[in-house]
């Protein structure tokens, strides 16, 4: 998750001790919808979907050092939903 994005969060929140980003799918009453979210001190929070507190979230958290130099060398985040982007890029990573 960006820096900008982390440190935001820590200015809006009570103390928290771990934060990760995760992406999957999102169940709402009206659909299912590929989306990406953040788990502290797992529990979900949502701060892009205003009907977060409907919703039934099924996914994988990445490790947050990863998702920064995957921003950093994409320019975006979006790991799931374009994988072909970012596979040389999770196995650099692993293999460091």
């Amino acid at each position: 998750m960006s820096i900008a994005l982390n440190e935001g969060l820590r200015r809006g929140l009570p103390p928290f001790n771990s934060i990760e980003y995760a992406e999957g799918l999102a169940v709402d009453p009206t659909g299912v919808y590929p989306h990406g979210w953040i788990v502290i001190d797992g529990a979900v929070y949502d701060p892009t979907w205003p009907g977060a507190y409907l919703a039934t979230y099924f996914g994988v958290t990445f490790d947050t050092e990863w998702i920064q130099i995957a921003e950093k060398a994409t320019g975006r985040i979006g790991i799931t939903l374009e994988w072909e982007r970012y596979a040389d890029l999770a196995t650099a990573y692993l293999e460091n």
